[in-house]
């Protein structure tokens, strides 16, 4: 197989990149060291968690910052959808999240 891909310049790829979903991006990163530095930070742009039962999401999502920290940084939207009043907690949990996955500064939190 021939490696040109790989010698594509990096704003080339990058540029392939916004017009792929996450399950290409998912991919992508796992092909070689030099996809995966380039592809992790546009796979993790938007995180979407829109799940009927976001909770165990939202902890995994916790999980993975607290073993590769830098992933919070790519963090420029995050999406919950369908978290329950019910506890109480709906909001902390939310707030922790945006805490806990050390979203950069300019990252945007929405509840649609």
């Amino acid at each position: 197989m021939s490696d040109y891909p790989s010698k594509l310049p990096k704003d080339l790829k990058l540029e392939v990149a916004h017009h792929l979903d996450t399950k290409a991006l998912s991919c992508l990163v796992l092909v070689s060291a030099v996809f995966h530095a380039v592809f992790e930070s546009c796979l993790y742009k938007t995180v979407d968690i829109t799940s009927k039962y976001p909770h165990s999401h939202v902890l995994t999502l916790f999980e993975t910052n607290r073993k590769y920290p830098y992933i919070g940084e790519y963090i420029k939207t995050l999406k919950i959808n369908h978290l329950r009043e019910e506890s109480g907690k709906t909001q902390e949990l939310i707030q922790v999240g945006k805490q806990e996955a050390h979203l950069s500064a300019g990252a945007i939190l929405e509840q649609p």
